[in-house]
């Protein structure tokens, strides 16, 4: 059986897609070659990019920007393309000929934040609301227990040593929880956030929380726990990963866990 080309594992994506997603596309390399394998990471970071090397593939499936970027670039400050890691990043892609295609609202859309509740064990949600396929409004209504033991099942689900969590109540009862993997539920993506609040959403789960959006969710009556960016949509990459290989038995198919995202903490 032939091997599928870049264009293949391209298709294969946007066939997943429930809307047009512009930034979900091939970033680097040549669609018509043929691919050795596929690699799926969270980021395409230096782990992930070595990690293509050793596995001997030569596809990256990015989540998240495979460049470091910001949203405004102020006058006299370097553009992104002339910062020294996007052009170390740059000159991996030509000088090992792997190419690195992005698939970020795809993802969300297909599996994320579904296959993220599923695994913290919840029932169907009880609002579930988007547009274009894509359902970043999603609530779920849990047995009534204390905020503490809550943050405890959760961060156990999670198999974290620590969670960041609201400075609330210990014994405070919640029940109703939404959603923002990710980093839906910083202060960049607010909007989703009000939408939660406007369903009686009592404790917001999630991925990455600033403290912008903290102090939302305070004055908002909301409690917030953040189970991490990378650990909340990297259960949805590697089932993903599981669904390509399905689809291309003859083909190599990883997904690289970032044992570099477990975050020291230093007591002083």
């Amino acid at each position: 059986m032939a091997a599928p080309t870049i264009q293949d594992i391209l298709n294969w994506l946007s066939s997943l897609a429930r809307g047009h997603y512009p930034e979900d596309c091939l970033y680097e390399g040549k669609p018509e070659n043929a691919a050795t394998g596929v690699l799926f990471c969270w980021m395409a970071n230096a782990g992930a990019r070595q990690a293509a090397l050793d596995s001997g593939v030569n596809v990256l499936v990015s989540h998240e920007a495979p460049y470091y970027v910001t949203r405004n670039v102020d006058p006299g400050c370097p553009p992104p393309e002339e910062w020294q890691v996007n052009q170390n990043i740059k000159q991996y892609y030509a000088s090992h000929g792997v190419a690195i295609i992005r698939s970020h609202r795809t993802l969300d859309a297909y599996c994320i934040p579904r296959l993220f509740a599923e695994h913290l064990g919840f029932p169907a949600p009880a609002v579930r609301e988007g547009y274009e396929g894509y359902d970043f409004t999603l609530v779920y209504d849990l047995p009534r227990q204390s905020f503490s033991a809550l943050t405890a099942q959760l961060g156990k689900k999670m198999q974290l040593a620590t969670v960041r969590a609201s400075a609330c109540d210990p014994a405070k009862p919640v029940s109703r929880v939404g959603i923002g993997w990710g980093g839906v539920s910083l202060s960049t993506n607010l909007q989703y956030m009000e939408k939660l609040r406007r369903h009686g959403v009592e404790v917001v789960l999630g991925g990455e929380v600033d403290e912008y959006a903290l102090e939302y969710y305070r004055e908002s009556g909301m409690e917030w726990i953040e189970l991490g960016h990378y650990a909340s949509e990297i259960i949805g990459l590697a089932a993903t990963a599981t669904d390509l290989a399905r689809r291309f038995p003859q083909l190599k198919v990883e997904c690289y866990r970032d044992a570099a995202r477990r975050m020291a903490h230093y007591a002083l």
